[in-house]
């Protein structure tokens, strides 16, 4: 386990994992989880990806990594900048975000040198459907963290923003509720998140059976971002956990 410190001297928790087969990229590829989860997403994935340097942090708030109040995006930005200078202080990374950290993947973009940027369905529904009903997500939460239930609170966010059903099922579920807090704050970043136009070559992957306005959403980058390609996996908002074959199988090919 590495550890870095921000700017604001909180300490971030990653794991470094090399591969024993290198490959022709050079560049680490930092891979930024989604809310409401650690690094541990990753797990699968990693198992099965070589051929570069995998950097995989626990965003603040979670894992073994500290965490401020207030809390603001912009901290989480800074993180990722503090990672990437401790892994590649000459440049550039590729950054690889899932879900919530497709968001902080794209803005860190701007302010980094990025070579690469993968993208798994970043949610933008105040974008993409105005009119969506996980619009009012994030005051869900809030209300339900008020009430202390954050059980509840934290359901809703899966089942509403995520389509994911049995979730208190889930052998992580208690993991998940723990981080209920992180969920609430992230939500509200989500429904005011306006992308912006990126140079950096981008592969976007799209789950096969993800709610509409994910799916949508990775349409609406598809057009504005310069240089895309787009991806569909067999699999839901979960891809970089329930499908790494087939995201290791097209990672591999853009990156080479």
């Amino acid at each position: 386990m590495e550890q870095v410190r921000s700017a604001d001297g909180t300490e971030i928790g990653y794991e470094r994992q090399a591969s024993a087969s290198p490959g022709s990229w050079s560049s680490p590829v930092v891979c930024l989880h989604g809310t409401g989860v650690t690094r541990q997403v990753w797990r699968r994935f990693l198992r099965r990806a070589a051929g570069a340097t995998f950097v995989v942090p626990d965003r603040r708030g979670r894992g073994a990594s500290g965490d401020t109040d207030p809390w603001t995006f912009e901290r989480e930005l800074e993180d990722v900048a503090a990672v990437a200078a401790a892994e590649a202080p000459d440049g550039p990374v590729t950054l690889f975000g899932s879900s919530f950290g497709g968001l902080v993947a794209m803005r860190v973009a701007e302010r980094i040198a990025v070579d690469r940027l993968v993208l798994y369905e970043p949610p933008m529904p105040a974008v993409t459907i105005p009119d969506s009903e996980t619009l009012g997500v994030a005051d869900e939460v809030d209300c339900r963290l008020q009430a202390g239930d954050r059980e509840s609170a934290t359901r809703v966010f899966f089942e509403e923003a995520t389509g994911a059903t049995g979730v208190e099922d889930w052998p992580i579920w208690p993991d998940c509720v723990a981080l209920a807090e992180t969920i609430a704050r992230e939500c509200h970043v989500v429904e005011s998140f306006e992308p912006r136009q990126l140079s950096v070559p981008t592969l976007l992957f799209r789950g096969a059976y993800s709610p509409a306005y994910l799916q949508d959403g990775v349409g609406v980058l598809a057009d504005l971002l310069s240089d895309t390609r787009t991806v569909e996996v067999d699999a839901a908002h979960a891809g970089v956990a329930t499908a790494p074959d087939r995201i290791v199988t097209a990672l591999r090919s853009f990156l080479a």
